[in-house]
């Protein structure tokens, strides 16, 4: 592994560090058993983070860093906005210009990999303004730069997310995963298996 995938490696685990201990002390109404799956919620959080290029993971750290020593838990701030209990975090312009180059993205991969990403757009978007609304503006300015880049470049980073997790989940990509859902399908219509 060469050192700047060391350095994104490293980043990206101290703010799902980070992170963990903001949402483990989430405070619900309600026992969340998401609160008890460390495991789930570190590669959700690494699948979000694996595309983000070093500049936007550095900006992310220094922001969350800033919010631990702030004494402010940016997981039940975003989850607050998410069932609209606190007014708007961050009113920036460029949260919904990132929502909406997602949601874009989002509705390819939903196209491209129908079996897989099922009702994929439920919630989508807002969680992602939730979550955006949580980041610096140094942070968020990062994140937009790199967004309308990947854009302009044609690169979905949505499809890149998925595909990274996939992986990790043993297929071989993304596209395999879709590839073995539609060869479920198929069985699962045919009651006939052995013609």
């Amino acid at each position: 592994m060469d050192r700047n995938n060391l350095e994104i490696n490293r980043l990206i685990n101290n703010i799902i560090n980070l992170e963990w201990e903001m949402f483990r002390n989430v405070k619900t109404s309600e026992t969340n058993t998401c609160q008890e799956n460390e495991k789930t919620f570190r590669l959700m959080r690494w699948m979000s983070y694996s595309v983000f290029p070093e500049n936007v993971l550095t900006e992310l750290l220094n922001s969350v860093n800033q919010a631990t020593l702030d004494d402010r838990n940016l997981m039940t701030e975003k989850y607050a906005r998410m069932g609209n209990q606190i007014p708007p975090i961050n009113e920036s312009p460029l949260i919904n210009e990132c929502v909406e180059i997602e949601e874009k993205m989002m509705k390819a991969v939903s196209n491209k990999y129908p079996l897989t990403f099922r009702n994929s757009n439920r919630g989508f978007g807002n969680y992602l303004k939730c979550e955006l609304e949580t980041y610096s503006d140094a942070a968020l300015k990062k994140y937009h730069g790199f967004l309308v880049n990947a854009e302009k470049t044609d690169i979905n980073i949505i499809e890149q997310r998925y595909d990274n997790l996939f992986k990790r989940l043993g297929y071989e990509s993304l596209a395999d995963k879709e590839s073995k859902e539609r060869h479920k399908e198929f069985w699962d219509k045919n009651e006939c298996r052995g013609c």
